[in-house]
């Protein structure tokens, strides 16, 4: 079985789900990202995702804390 290469720039969310899930030590799901889609991630065509493009959008979102389903920190910071 040949396995075609991923291209980071162009990720289906599934297989963005199972990248970070595997990279990240937590689980991602396909829901999460479909969230962060409608919270204003964009996506390239055919519903691909840019994983640089994530990292950028999910650093300016920490940056205004206005992330979906995060747990707060033990200490509460972060939090509003």
């Amino acid at each position: 079985m040949t396995s075609v290469p991923l291209d980071p720039k162009a990720l289906s969310v599934a297989d963005a789900a199972r990248l970070l899930s595997r990279a990240g030590g937590r689980p991602v799901t396909e829901e999460m990202l479909r969230e962060a889609v409608a919270a204003g991630l964009p996506l390239k065509a055919g519903d691909r995702i840019d994983i640089f493009a994530l990292a950028a959008w999910l650093n300016r979102e920490l940056a205004h804390a206005r992330i979906p389903n995060q747990p707060a920190s033990p200490d509460g910071a972060g939090t509003r």
